[in-house]
């Protein structure tokens, strides 16, 4: 697990929250969100470091720009590593890729796929059909909108004409995790905010993807992450995030979680954990 008093370099962290990891040679990396409302900017992007991906070791904030980071989602391609944080909060409108100058340490903004009157919270990319995808949340109309693009590190990608793609569904719209892209499909994670902000993460599949069309249902097992509702635990409340990896036959999954009753502790209380499965 990592909790707020593992972070070292940010003064009293309130919260640590939606892992992204990243299988390395000799190591796991995670990338993750440091809140600390005391601080300015309030929220930077960490790092931690394992073995194995089951004991983590924090090392160090790797990113701050100035405005709230949240959500580090990153992956790789063509042997370079991107990341697609949340960047200034609902309000800012944009989404910002970054690219490592340094793998895990270094990042500089590499381009601006979305630049919006909208808002932009949680942002998601994948590759489908032979083009970049991205699945961009907007709380305020509960849904999300859709941007596609030839080219990963372009400027401006172009917006699917159906946008928004989804509306008036808060139970499954602001992305809740790494996609999973397989040759049979996509599958997508969402908050379900219906109730409350994050409270557990449902599945679904797209059924239908192109320029000109998007559809998206949801899978018999969802939700498929959701607090235990006892009354003590790190994840007796909410959960809101997961980050899946099949290595070695078996699955590694990085989640966050929230108490229950927060208000006996603070209204914000995530911390990370690590949940292991096999495939079945």
């Amino acid at each position: 697990m990592l909790v707020a008093g593992d972070v070292t370099d940010y003064g009293a962290v309130d919260f640590v929250a939606d892992p992204f990891l990243f299988p390395g040679t000799d190591r796991w990396h995670m990338f993750f969100e440091i809140f600390n409302a005391d601080r300015d900017p309030d929220a930077v992007i960490g790092h931690a470091t394992s073995p194995d991906g089951i004991r983590w070791e924090y090392d160090q904030v790797v990113l701050k720009t100035g405005k709230h980071l949240s959500f580090p989602y990153v992956f790789e391609w063509e042997g370079d590593h991107y990341m697609i944080p949340e960047t200034g909060g609902a309000g800012d409108g944009m989404v910002e890729l970054f690219e490592a100058v340094d793998f895990p340490t270094e990042w500089r903004r590499h381009a601006i796929p979305v630049s919006s009157d909208h808002e932009s919270d949680d942002a998601v990319v994948f590759r489908w059909d032979g083009r970049w995808w991205a699945l961009v949340g907007d709380d305020s109309i509960e849904g999300a909108y859709l941007y596609y693009t030839q080219s990963l590190t372009r400027d401006d990608w172009h917006a699917h004409p159906e946008n928004p793609v989804i509306t008036d569904r808060p139970t499954a719209a602001r992305p809740g995790g790494r996609p999973l892209v397989t040759d049979d499909g996509v599958v997508l994670f969402y908050q379900d905010c219906a109730d409350a902000y994050g409270e557990r993460v449902r599945a679904y599949e797209i059924t239908a993807l192109d320029t000109e069309t998007f559809a998206d249902r949801e899978l018999s097992a969802s939700p498929i992450l959701e607090g235990t509702g006892a009354p003590v635990g790190w994840n007796s409340g909410r959960m809101h995030h997961v980050d899946p990896w099949c290595v070695d036959g078996r699955w590694i999954c990085a989640v966050d979680g929230n108490v229950n009753y927060p208000g006996l502790f603070t209204n914000d209380h995530w911390s990370i954990g690590v949940l292991i499965a096999d495939p079945d």
